[in-house]
């Protein structure tokens, strides 16, 4: 039987040749361009994070994060516009702010906030986002957040596409070196741990030269460094990597448009409801002029239900946003939701108040100043929405992240441990509750809470000092707790500086 010659098999093969050099060349440039950048990006936040997230060293990290993100943007030729200089500011801010506090919370927020931004400036930078709604942002946003692992071998397929980049000279032993070098560490300890378990005496030595280089040690901080390095590459590598290969193609305009008349017909009822509890708020929490029910406090009245209301402010976030999002616009359905927005600005007021009242009376804490943080942001939140029902083209999402990255620059600066122990202790007079001879502890200082704040209330612990040592909440473990015997160079954070030295002025007194 005589050979058929197909034609289209030839053509086939050097279609997938082609595509299989394209994918190869492809390869090789973006090692060449993001290869060696990701590998001194790595470098940069081990040297500074490692035993000092919390230290000075964390603003090298941050600039090197932003220097990252501009290389990537150069590299690829995209435009960076004003928008992400902002996000990249904000962030070199968070990171000056995590060697200032000593608040654990507050700087895991702020690496979160670090993360988030650069996140954003990834999707901005390689994506047309022009007239996108404010759910295909969020979608768009997690889908860049998990999508990058599916890369995960790109970076040593990349390096084996590029090994002819590597060039090293027929002479040239250096490579060899290293190489019989690396081979050699794990092999000597191998042989050595087998040969000590057959000679005593054999095991002595080997183990005297072990402590003498201090392998243990050694080997925890090489770890610890190599963790964070290879993390961040590969971080960093696949992110870039993602973004580079994924062709964004964001929707346009709304998801879907469902007709008004549903909203129209849940949001007038909602409404009606919305009103008649606003005017009992203002008529009976505002202005007291009202008759509450008998053995009824305002105090019991403000505290009470304060948790539902705030969830009910969020709520109606949600449904104004949901209405602008993915219904069809209808001038009825914008009056209703604009008087929703109305009334959720006087719940929020209502919620504001409630805490005050209830701080007045109990104090505060860090709970308490998140939540009255909570509120404020949620007023800049409902403003934008309530902007967006009469300007459709507004960009919401961009709006969002520029005042929840504002607000949060006040909580992240604003050293709250600090201000919960100022207020606490002035709203009580702990002189004269000594003179008249009353407990302290029932009087509404709590020394224990404030004594497990962090050290950004230091200065108020040493104000009060005697008040703590007469309540047996502060010694020498406060010293040791906050590691402020560990304040170098790296990890050197200006909370924990300030209360060393406030600490041992006062051990010394």
């Amino acid at each position: 039987m005589n050979d058929v010659y197909n034609p289209n098999i030839n053509n086939t093969i050097q279609d997938m040749d082609k595509i299989k050099e394209e994918n190869k060349t492809k390869a090789i440039l973006r090692f060449r361009i993001i290869g060696i950048p990701s590998l001194l990006y790595g470098f940069i936040c081990a040297i500074s994070l490692y035993k000092a997230y919390s230290g000075i060293f964390s603003v090298f990290a941050a600039i090197a994060t932003v220097c990252y993100t501009l290389h990537a943007a150069h590299t690829f030729n995209k435009k960076i516009g004003k928008f992400i200089y902002f996000n990249c500011t904000i962030s070199i801010l968070l990171s000056i702010s995590n060697f200032i506090t000593g608040n654990e919370m507050i700087i895991f927020f702020n690496y979160c906030g670090i993360l988030l931004l650069t996140l954003v400036n990834g999707l901005y930078l390689f994506a047309n986002l022009e007239n996108v709604s404010f759910t295909e942002h969020i979608k768009l946003l997690i889908s860049t957040a998990i999508k990058p692992i599916s890369h995960i071998a790109s970076p040593i397929g990349d390096l084996i596409s590029s090994r002819e980049l590597i060039k090293v000279k027929k002479d040239s032993k250096i490579l060899y070196v290293i190489l019989g070098i690396i081979i050699t560490i794990p092999t000597i300890l191998l042989t050595g741990s087998l040969l000590s378990s057959a000679d005593k005496v054999f095991s002595n030595s080997f183990e005297s030269v072990l402590m003498f280089f201090d392998f243990d040690y050694l080997y925890g901080h090489i770890m610890g460094l190599a963790y964070i390095a290879i993390a961040t590459y590969l971080g960093s590598y696949l992110f870039v990597t993602y973004l580079s290969t994924k062709e964004f193609a964001p929707h346009k305009g709304k998801m879907h448009e469902f007709e008004p008349i549903i909203a129209i017909i849940v949001n007038s009822s909602i409404s009606l409801m919305y009103m008649v509890f606003c005017a009992i708020q203002v008529y009976y929490l505002f202005f007291h002029a009202g008759t509450l029910p008998e053995n009824y406090t305002y105090a019991e009245y403000a505290r009470e239900g304060f948790f539902q209301l705030l969830c009910v402010c969020f709520l109606n976030v949600i449904i104004v946003l949901i209405c602008n999002e993915f219904f069809k616009g209808n001038k009825v359905l914008s009056y209703i939701n604009v008087a929703i927005s109305i009334c959720t600005f006087i719940m929020i007021a209502s919620s504001t108040y409630r805490m005050l009242m209830y701080i007045n009376e109990y104090g505060l804490s860090t709970t308490r100043i998140f939540v009255l943080w909570f509120l404020m942001l949620l007023v800049f939140i409902m403003t934008g929405l309530t902007i967006q029902i009469k300007y459709k083209e507004f960009n919401f999402f961009k709006y969002s992240v520029i005042i929840t990255s504002m607000c949060y620059l006040l909580l992240s600066f604003g050293h709250i441990d600090y201000f919960i122990a100022y207020y606490n202790f002035n709203m009580y007079d702990s002189d004269k509750l000594y003179r008249s001879g009353y407990d302290f502890f029932d009087n509404h200082v709590d020394i224990e809470y404030i004594s497990n704040l962090s050290t950004d209330a230091a200065p108020v612990i040493h104000d009060h000092y005697d008040e703590f040592l007469y309540s047996g909440m502060i010694s020498d473990n406060y010293y040791y707790n906050h590691e402020l015997d560990k304040v170098g160079i790296r990890n050197f954070n200006v909370s924990h500086y300030i209360a060393k030295n406030l600490l041992e002025e006062n051990l010394d007194n």
